[in-house]
């Protein structure tokens, strides 16, 4: 459901916030791949399974200067926290 509904709203051109499994789901959702399992399939990957409380931020991650996010923060690196396994592999057509 998540996807058609996802795959509706690209169409329609509305916005959709997407954060962590909702990048994942609209990447997917416009025919991009995803790492099933960082750990296993990308070498010498952070941990992204992080054992610290869920608001301790506990690696970087880039962000574009072209993009709304960095027009928005105006930072090209942020820290964040992490606890998932999966990640986009190869990037949907359309999507950066």
């Amino acid at each position: 459901m998540e996807l058609e509904a996802t795959r509706i709203a690209f169409a329609r051109n509305l916005p959709i916030l997407a954060i962590c499994r909702g990048i994942q789901v609209l990447n997917v959702s416009q025919g991009g791949t995803l790492y099933q399992d960082i750990p296993t399939q990308v070498r010498e990957s952070i941990l992204h399974t992080q054992k610290a409380d869920k608001k301790t931020t506990t690696h970087a991650t880039r962000i574009e200067a072209k993009t709304l996010l960095f027009r928005v923060v105006r930072r090209k690196e942020i820290w964040v926290n992490g606890r998932h396994h999966q990640a986009v592999k190869d990037v949907a057509r359309g999507l950066s």
